[in-house]
């Protein structure tokens, strides 16, 4: 879909996590991990150039196979990997904040083949004792309160409560799956109400409240089975935190309203195999993305069961001094009749990749540029098509 709007990183190795820069709502950034055995690992740190259309990157070494990572929501240079460290006889993993220098010019590159690699600062690193090979996903949440990493893993769930200056972690909470009554924790996502969570494993979702956990911990709601097959991708609407989307195995993606789980709100059924990710869009909530292995990218409009379908707009309220939602060069006002209202369905499939797409994610700077990771370490960022980005703004 549009290849020439599109921009095309390459890592030089395999790849699985992806998380957009929230602390940074200026310029579209994004830290992606590497986890190629037997070699050096890298995050990096990729910023598009609006202008230029192109991505300049900087690499920074990493010492184990990397994940998952989650970046600050509230400081730029900081950021979580979840990495794998393998020794003769055991495998574990270890969860590690890690410091960038954020006076550092990125380098200009394409990818990582001519980038020279920077060291990164250790901050603190959880208890080791608390992982195992099964520990999968960290998440970063914050509330009033403070600053909170979840990790999940198939025998356990841990959350964990940072200070003030990020420099020592407190162990809050350790559920094990038999006290909890769930067979594993294989995902986990975090509410915009943020002391609620949910969490997956195998075929079902779990809903919990950190204020009730505990050695008898009790989830919130459950759905048995969300999916035929193992649930995989999992994220809350970040505007109507009663709506869950979850993706799996039987290659679709539901919706659901946790005030009413007897069935899904929606089904999309877009996907030819499994689809790993999910993403909403933080300001149009009705633009949802998703991935699979079927080496695809998909954007769909779910305006129906949106925050947007319970807002009257107002064409002459539009605002033509906020250059970003600007329709562009030769639009006048007395087009607008001349714009459809968007509806419900596929929007957009991206087809760039050639391996499985692990991971999606959208820019925190603007509401119209996402990116796509997939397992041979492509890096591919795309925009909304302008069509639906008038339907919407218009």
């Amino acid at each position: 879909m549009d290849p020439e709007r599109s921009v095309v990183y390459g890592l030089g190795g395999q790849a699985r996590c992806l998380a957009s820069v929230s602390a940074n709502t200026e310029e579209t950034k994004f830290l992606v991990g590497t986890i190629g055995l037997g070699r050096n690992n890298e995050v990096h740190s990729l910023v598009l150039d609006d202008d230029e259309v192109h991505v300049t990157g900087t690499v920074y070494r990493h010492p184990n196979e990397i994940w998952d990572l989650a970046a600050c929501p509230q400081k730029e240079g900081l950021f979580f990997t979840l990495a794998n460290v393998a020794s003769p006889f055991s495998v574990r993993r270890v969860a590690t904040l890690w410091s960038t220098n954020p006076g550092e010019e990125p380098v200009p590159t394409t990818g990582s083949e001519d980038a020279p690699d920077r060291p990164l600062s250790q901050v603190l690193a959880l208890p080791s004792e608390h992982f195992d090979e099964t520990t999968a996903k960290l998440k970063w949440g914050t509330d009033a309160n403070g600053h909170y990493i979840l990790t999940a893993g198939d025998r356990a769930l841990q959350l964990w409560t940072l200070d003030e200056g990020f420099t020592t972690a407190s162990h809050t909470i350790d559920v094990k799956c038999s006290d909890a009554d769930v067979s594993r924790f294989t995902n986990v996502a975090w509410c915009s109400r943020g002391s609620q969570f949910a969490t997956t494993g195998d075929s079902s979702v779990q809903g919990w409240d950190t204020r009730d956990l505990g050695s008898a911990a009790k989830s919130t709601f459950t759905i048995p089975e969300a999916h035929e097959g193992d649930v995989l991708g999992l994220e809350y609407n970040p505007n109507r935190p009663q709506q869950l989307a979850t993706s799996g195995e039987d290659c679709q993606v539901r919706l659901w309203d946790l005030r009413n789980l007897t069935r899904p709100l929606m089904k999309l059924s877009d996907h030819t195999h499994w689809v790993w990710s999910v993403a909403y869009n933080r300001v149009h909530d009705q633009l949802l993305l998703t991935s699979g292995s079927d080496c695809t990218v998909n954007l769909q409009s779910i305006v129906s069961v949106s925050s947007a379908a319970r807002i009257r707009r107002d064409s002459d309220e539009f605002d033509f001094a906020h250059e970003d939602d600007s329709p562009g060069y030769g639009y006048t006002p007395q087009d607008q009749g001349s714009f459809e209202r968007p509806t419900d369905g596929l929007v957009a499939t991206f087809d760039q990749h050639e391996e499985s797409v692990y991971s999606v994610s959208w820019s925190e700077a603007s509401p119209w540029v996402f990116a796509s990771l997939s397992y041979d370490g492509r890096v591919v960022v795309n925009f909304v098509p302008q069509d639906e980005k008038y339907k919407i703004i218009l």
